[in-house]
């Protein structure tokens, strides 16, 4: 999944520089969000985890990855297949996540006969990026991560 994945990114850098936006939506090799979401892998789970992934760092970056010349996020791509404002993309991204998590929820709780080990790390990576992602943009900001790695690494719980 994370090898599809930083495929993905690469493909996605070369059609940033080729200007390219095409459909969220559309299911198309040429995609650049279709192919990062959904090409990644095939068990739902893994859509689920791919998608959050993808669409929060694209609707809370996308200020900045604008003022990079970046074409290909989700937000950008919905706002021209849709014609609809900053406003109400991020608000459809933002419930294509909240669906997303709650098919990696079900699909957790239905694969009993996979251990819980090899899930983890995927769910694990969803969670991270809820914490870099869902207020602001912690992985560009990395000083908002302080708190976070403090409570990590010098206050941790004990058992």
């Amino acid at each position: 999944m994370i090898k599809k994945g930083t495929q993905g990114m690469l493909q996605e850098t070369k059609w940033r520089d080729e200007k390219i936006c095409t459909t969220i939506t559309g299911s198309s090799s040429d995609n650049p969000i279709y192919l990062l979401i959904h090409g990644t892998c095939n068990p739902k789970i893994a859509k689920a985890i791919a998608t959050i992934c993808r669409l929060l760092d694209d609707v809370v970056g996308h200020e900045f990855e604008t003022g990079r010349n970046n074409v290909a996020t989700a937000v950008t791509c919905y706002m021209k297949e849709n014609n609809a404002s900053l406003e109400e993309a991020s608000e459809t991204l933002l419930k294509m996540i909240e669906d997303a998590w709650k098919d990696t929820n079900h699909e957790y709780l239905k694969l009993t006969w996979l251990p819980t080990s090899l899930l983890m790390p995927y769910v694990n990576l969803a969670r991270m990026m809820e914490i870099l992602y869902r207020q602001c943009d912690k992985y560009t900001n990395v000083h908002l991560l302080k708190e976070y790695i403090e409570l990590v690494l010098v206050k941790p719980i004990s058992f």
